[in-house]
């Protein structure tokens, strides 16, 4: 599998984790529900971070491969 399945994947569950959390909330489980949205939340950031390096990474490679000169970007 590629980085960007596993990458997928880590989004789907995550948005689960916030789904599920939010369900809790309003239940006696509010305190582990408010967690579980943020730690899903949190991932669901970090998965996108790495979503985007991948692709700049990517282009980056096919930059070099095509002999263009490298771009900084930031």
């Amino acid at each position: 599998m590629t980085t960007t399945t596993w990458t997928t994947l880590q989004l789907l569950l995550s948005a689960g984790v916030v789904v599920c959390g939010a369900l809790m909330t309003p239940g006696d489980a509010d305190v582990l529900g408010v967690l579980m949205i943020l730690s899903g939340s949190a991932s669901i950031v970090v998965g996108l971070r790495a979503m985007a390096l991948t692709r700049r990474v990517e282009r980056q490679h096919a930059a070099l491969e095509a002999g263009d000169a490298p771009t900084h970007e930031r």
